[in-house]
């Protein structure tokens, strides 16, 4: 199995039109760092302990997906959707999460020390004990009370934060 995934961590960029579909599968423990997941279909699949440093998933669909204590250091989550997806403990330093969609995603103890949300969709997000230290939120969507006045004070470009009141959906 090790050797399929380190085959598909060497693939080249495939088009938008003919993306990986991986969705459902067990991928608990797989050793990804550095894969290509560009428009990748990983929704409702099992990514705990996965290794997915400076993997690029821009566009993935995580819809979720269990990434409860996944390694996604440098990752590029840019356009990526994490609805729902379980994050708890899940170590994100320096990922780039710009325009992601974190929509009801439990970010549980996750680790976000300086990664890059800008933009990114988090109303209804569980932030609870979420490291932010020096993470970027400008224009970040997030549900009022979600952060603490610590976590605010961890993080980057908090007065640009454009704030959701609970029970309110996106505007597109």
């Amino acid at each position: 199995m090790q050797a399929a995934l380190t085959g598909l961590g060497r693939r080249t960029a495939l088009t938008a039109e003919n993306p990986i579909d991986l969705h459902g599968t067990h991928l608990a423990g797989a050793r990804l760092d550095g894969a290509n997941l560009a428009n990748a279909w990983l929704g409702g699949a099992n990514l705990t302990h996965a290794q997915l440093d400076g993997a690029n998933l821009t566009g993935a669909v995580l819809g979720g997906a269990n990434l409860t204590d996944a390694w996604l250091g440098s990752a590029n989550l840019t356009r990526a959707y994490l609805g729902g997806a379980n994050l708890t403990r899940a170590y994100l330093n320096k990922a780039s999460l710009t325009d992601a969609n974190l929509i009801g995603a439990n970010l549980t103890g996750a680790l976000l020390g300086r990664a890059n949300l800008t933009d990114a969709w988090l109303h209804e997000a569980n932030l609870t004990d979420a490291w932010l230290n020096g993470a970027n939120l400008t224009r970040a969507h997030v549900t009022r009370g979600a952060l603490t006045e610590e976590q605010l004070a961890e993080a980057s470009n908090v007065e640009l934060i454009e704030w959701v009141e609970k029970g309110q959906p996106r505007a597109d």
